[in-house]
Parts: structure tokens; sequence; C-alpha cells
């Protein structure tokens, strides 16, 4: 405990609730800006286990305002989940850290959910903060939710049964606009994830929900250096919540598409299986043999074929970087990885 006697030493925490986070388990679900800082954070705290989740590899682009990532993991397109896996290790081996690049879906969220006692959202797409939502509503699990744009951070401490969900919440307030159409100012990652890790820790150490800090939007500036908290009530009445209050899950029971799916994000095209199945990495490698940008490692090969960055992941999923049209990126998979 000497390690952590500064924190420690903070009455609100105490030995008590370091005790409760030595033992307590996170799962991280998107490992960007928001995400990353938020499992450094809680490792350098002293978490007892981190599971890191991100379907993504690290691009150069990301290096501005995402933790721990370096030019050397850019460079050799390493996954981001094992790439913070390994920093992490460096910085507190007693934590025990696990990495996934994985894609979540409907099929293996609630095995994501097993065994931990926090879910932290570092997803930036709606329908992923959705699935989460309902799977942790469903489990009984604390979800802390948190956005950035330009300046603006938004962070909320969702306690099923307790307080507003992440449903109830984005029928009552303004969404976040996206980040590629606002910009990103950089500090505003740091100051919006720390303000995530501590409802983390709250959920995991206080067992009262005070207002304080759980069911309130908490939005912040870090431009013009302002901060307000909203209530945000949970739906009940005539118009009730279909998660939280109906009990209904539509994206963890939506049925799975026929042929691949075709997910946009951004300017990132991901078109997944139809089957889940291991694909022969060598295989994928002796088809670009014609093109002159390849790297690969036992993760994923990249390419890229005039202004198109493209990979094939070892479960058989593809990500498009910069075709004008999501027809172009399924023109690729189907050249690439076409039976």
């Amino acid at each position: 405990m000497e390690r952590f006697q500064k924190q420690i030493a903070f009455e609100p925490l105490g030995s008590k609730g370091q005790e409760v986070l030595s033992r307590s388990k996170a799962l991280v679900v998107g490992l960007g800006g928001l995400g990353s800082h938020v499992a450094e954070m809680l490792c350098r705290m002293g978490i007892g286990g981190l599971r890191l989740v991100d379907r993504d590899y690290v691009d150069v682009t990301n290096l501005h305002r995402q933790a721990l990532y370096t030019e050397e993991d850019a460079d050799q397109v390493r996954p981001k989940a094992l790439a913070l896996r390994e920093r992490l290790k460096s910085i507190n081996s007693r934590v025990a850290v696990e990495g996934k690049v994985w894609h979540v879906d409907a099929s293996n969220v609630t095995r994501l959910l097993k065994g931990v006692d926090v879910v932290i959202d570092g997803s930036d797409n709606l329908s992923l903060r959705f699935l989460l939502n309902e799977a942790c509503v469903r489990a009984g699990k604390p979800l802390v939710f948190g956005a950035v744009a330009g300046s603006q951070g938004y962070a909320m401490a969702v306690l099923p049964g307790v307080t507003a969900c992440l449903r109830c919440l984005l029928s009552q307030n303004t969404v976040p606009q996206p980040v590629r159409d606002t910009g990103l100012y950089p500090p505003t990652v740091r100051v919006t994830s720390a303000l995530q890790c501590s409802l983390a820790v709250q959920a995991l150490v206080r067992r009262k929900p005070e207002k304080a800090w759980a069911g309130r939007l908490h939005v912040l500036d870090v431009w013009s250096v302002e901060m307000e908290a909203i209530s945000v009530a949970r739906r009940v009445g005539s118009d009730p919540c279909p998660v939280c209050v109906r009990g209904e899950f539509e994206w963890l029971s939506a049925e799975k598409p026929t042929g691949p799916q075709v997910i946009v994000d951004d300017d990132v095209v991901n078109i997944l299986p139809e089957r889940k199945a291991e694909v022969d990495l060598n295989v994928i490698r002796a088809r670009l043999q014609r093109v002159q940008h390849v790297k690969a490692n036992e993760y994923l090969v990249w390419a890229q074929i005039g202004d198109v960055e493209m990979a094939v992941f070892r479960d058989g999923r593809m990500s498009v970087k910069g075709v004008g049209d999501w027809s172009e990126a399924v023109h690729l998979y189907e050249r690439y990885l076409g039976e």
C-alpha cells in the first residue's frame, strides 16, 4: 500500500476504498482518447484488473490526444488493445490486464461483462453506446459514459436501478456533435477522462449514489473554463424509458444481418463477415504482393493503395479509410476477402 499512500491519505478514498479498488475489475470499451486515459489512470491508482477492448490499430493521427501510444506503435500498426496492455503492465505489473482486439456486438458483449465491476464507455458511436447501456442495465453493472467534441466534454455515471440510463439521457439532452464536425481540443480529452475515472472509482467504493456524482450529466468546456451538472431524471410516466423502466433490450436482441455487415463511422468503413472465422493472414499478404506499401503483424495486414488505407484483421474484419463512398470499401472486401 506504500505505493498509494498519497491517494490513501485522501479521506474520501482512504485505505478501505483502496482495498475495494484493488479487488475490482473494469471493462474499458474503446481505447481512443477517453478510454486510453481512463485505463492508464485506473492502472496507476491500483485497480485489480482491466479488460481492454478495441477493434482498431494505432494510427499516427491518434497520437496527439490518446494516451501511451507511440510512433513505433503506429508504424507497426499494432492493435490498440495490445499496445496499451503492454504499456500498462510496465506501469503497474500487479494489475491483471487483458487486451482483446474485438468488434463488440450483441454476440459478445455479455461475455465481456462477466467478472467486471464497472464499465467505461470510451466508444465513439451511438449504436455501441446503446448496446453497452442495455448490457449494463440488464446485468446491473455501473456504466460511465463519456464524450468529447471541440472543447466540450460530457460524463455521467449510470447506476442501474438507481439513476437514469443512457437512453434516458439522450432523449432529454442534446447529443454532442461528432468530432469530425467540431474538431477536438486535446486538453478536453484529458479533463473529461479524469472525470470519467473519478466517477468509475466512486461507483466502486461509495455505497450511496449521492447527487453530487450520480444521476447527473457533467458538462465542461476547457476553453472557456466552465462546468455545470445537469440533473437527468429517469423516463417514467406516459413515455417510460424502454430500457431501464420497461426492460426492453432491442440492441441486445437485434437479429444478426445476413451477408457481410457494413458499418460507416465518420471516415472509416468497417466490414464484418457474415460468420466469424479466423483468416489466414499469409494468404491476404500473398494477394497484396503487388501492392507497394504493406505492413503486417500476427493480428492484421495493412496496405495503402493510392489514397486508401485498408486493414484485414485475423477475425475476418476489414477496415477501410479514405474512400469516397462505402461501396468502394465493399469492392476491396470482395477482392481480397471474397471466396
